[in-house]
């Protein structure tokens, strides 16, 4: 129930931020899935270093939350 409540927000979304702080399956699973559906992906870090699979599935990457949010709202 509510991973099938996730995926429909996802679904409503034209941006997902993502937040690849400290390694967790249920963002990289939401990121995945945004990213399988076109739906823009746009990631911060805070400075921790980058999983490939976030930066693959990520049209951008960034180290703070403000710089994320302005990538997000650019487009």
């Amino acid at each position: 129930e509510i991973v099938e409540g996730d995926l429909e927000d996802i679904d409503s979304c034209a941006v997902v931020l993502a937040a690849f702080t400290a390694p967790d399956e249920g963002t990289s699973m939401e990121a995945w899935y945004a990213h399988s559906k076109g739906i823009r992906v746009v990631a911060y870090t805070g400075g921790e270093p980058a999983h490939p699979w976030a930066v693959y599935v990520s049209e951008s990457v960034h180290v703070t939350l403000e710089d994320a949010v302005a990538a997000a709202c650019a487009a």
